[in-house]
């Protein structure tokens, strides 16, 4: 008899564990199998926790050095600073317009591109304006060029990799002053046998009543430890949606299987490279290009724990993944499996 009931307090046991509650997440895991395609997996990270935001429609987050969580509060036109998930400050509510990308460095400075005035906004670790500035001035960023800065990045000498919607040119070079570098890491335009036969046999008059055939422009950005840097595209084909240049601009990342609706991407030290996609699926591949998993889900209005709404932003901290979720107003919380 005693041995029945420790079987069944045992079995209880196990059944309110949180960990082996939480083995069975709500989407599939895919890896890349020998006989090149996809195969169902193990789970590689489980979902572990949706946390809440005082926040209004973010669209970028930030994990800093110290293991702060930076997160653009857009609606607010402010940035939130969490410690433990909790807020620890709340930054620029007197300069910015609406927010929607965000670096930090270890010194705690954040660079903030403010699509609200369409304009780079510089803040210290405590919140003082450092430098704010718009479209560049310099002739050669292009006399009837738009600046709609968006996302942005910050390499190690402090030089600022600038999203600017619609720019075919590529990525906006800037320095801290606000001059301008130049252009960088520029899509390449897909030529398809339409378009080839049509520029062998039509007139210059007839061409030019076509649209002209021109590359997408990047969706966003990071830069990696050795400051090289990686884009994501949306739009563009589903083995071309990521890119990693050189300090060359030469475009080093293999045609890799992905996704076409790119959000966001992460480089982290450890030569891990994450995306989430608008679909809510998390991509993890090696910096060679290698997919090593991909998981998640929509949330089709049942909202199970790992679901995603509308992600925009990712980032890693450890072996924790978090997802920025626009529409849940929410930061969704990954763990790495064994």
């Amino acid at each position: 008899m005693k041995k029945v009931i420790a079987l069944v307090l045992a079995a209880l046991s196990l059944a309110a564990s949180p960990a082996l509650a939480s083995t069975d997440p709500p989407y599939n895991t895919w890896a890349w199998g020998a006989g090149f395609g996809p195969v169902a997996t193990q789970a590689a990270y489980l979902p572990l926790d949706e946390v809440e935001l005082d926040a209004a429609g973010p669209e970028d987050l930030f994990v800093a050095a110290d293991g702060l969580v930076y997160v653009a509060d857009t609606g607010n036109a402010r940035i939130l600073k969490l410690k433990d998930f909790q807020v620890a400050g709340t930054y620029g509510e007197d300069v910015l317009k609406g927010p929607t990308g965000l670096y930090v460095t270890p010194d705690g400075t954040m660079y903030i591109a403010d699509a609200g005035q369409d304009a780079i906004v510089i803040l210290a670790a405590d919140g003082t304006l450092l430098n704010q500035f718009g479209r560049p001035a310099e002739p050669l960023f292009g006399k009837n060029r738009e600046f709609l800065p968006r996302k942005i990045a910050v390499d190690a000498r402090g030089n600022l990799f600038i999203v600017s919607e619609g720019s075919v040119d590529g990525i906006v070079q800037m320095s801290r002053d606000g001059h301008f570098l130049g252009y960088f890491g520029a899509n390449t335009a897909a030529m398809s046998l339409k378009m080839i036969l049509q520029r062998l046999f039509l007139t210059p008059e007839q061409l030019a009543q076509f649209v002209k055939n021109e590359a997408a422009s990047p969706s966003n950005l990071d830069l990696d430890a050795q400051s090289l840097l990686y884009t994501v595209t949306a739009g563009t084909d589903i083995y071309q949606g990521i890119r990693r240049y050189t300090v060359a601009g030469k475009n080093i990342y293999p045609e890799t299987y992905g996704s076409r609706t790119f959000r966001d991407i992460r480089a982290s030290a450890d030569g891990l490279v994450v995306a989430v996609d608008a679909n809510g699926q998390v991509w993890e591949k090696n910096t060679n290009g290698w997919s090593l998993f991909w998981f998640g889900a929509k949330d089709l209005g049942d909202q199970r724990l790992g679901t995603l709404t509308n992600p925009v932003a990712i980032d890693r901290d450890g072996d924790f993944l978090y997802v920025l979720d626009k529409d849940k107003n929410a930061i969704v919380v990954y763990q790495a499996t064994a």
